[in-house]
């Protein structure tokens, strides 16, 4: 069974932060690159072993809207979830918020939004993700191997 939601919680470190003591928006797009990959490492699909298939996850799209500034010392709650699946993209949607216990009363919403990873081969061309990704098993070797006639062994 397929995990469709996971919650990182993150402190944000000094060295996030600009001159003024504020977090660059795109230091927000890292944030919501690591709640991706980690919700798709609970599930078994992990950067490496795509690579060692011959995959390349590469972002197509992402939209953020931003709601408020972020500081050093808050600390983040990056909640993802998996919207759409077909055979060669995730698309997920993710809102990242302040933990607000002794935040100050500042609001807790960060920003909000959706991304489309997509896997593609050695070519970037979209490459068909094996059953066993659908069915929240990871990467299975063997059933890969029997689906794409793939030779050799993965991490070799």
């Amino acid at each position: 069974m397929i995990n469709e939601s996971l919650t990182v919680i993150s402190p944000v470190p000094y060295s996030d932060t600009d001159a003024s003591g504020y977090v660059h928006n795109a230091r927000i797009v890292e944030y919501t690159e690591r709640g991706r990959v980690s919700l798709f490492e609970a599930n078994g699909v992990t950067i490496a072993e795509a690579n060692a298939y011959g995959y390349t996850m590469a972002t197509g799209r992402l939209s953020i809207i931003y709601h408020n500034p972020v500081c050093h010392g808050d600390v983040l709650v990056v909640a993802t979830s998996i919207k759409h699946i077909n055979s060669y993209r995730i698309k997920t949607e993710f809102s990242i918020t302040r933990d607000i216990s002794g935040a100050g009363g500042m609001r807790p919403e960060i920003a909000f939004g959706e991304a489309t990873t997509l896997f593609l081969d050695a070519n970037f061309s979209p490459k068909m993700l094996p059953d066993s990704v659908f069915n929240g098993e990871g990467w299975d070797a063997e059933k890969h191997r029997k689906e794409h006639d793939y030779e050799g062994t993965v991490g070799a």
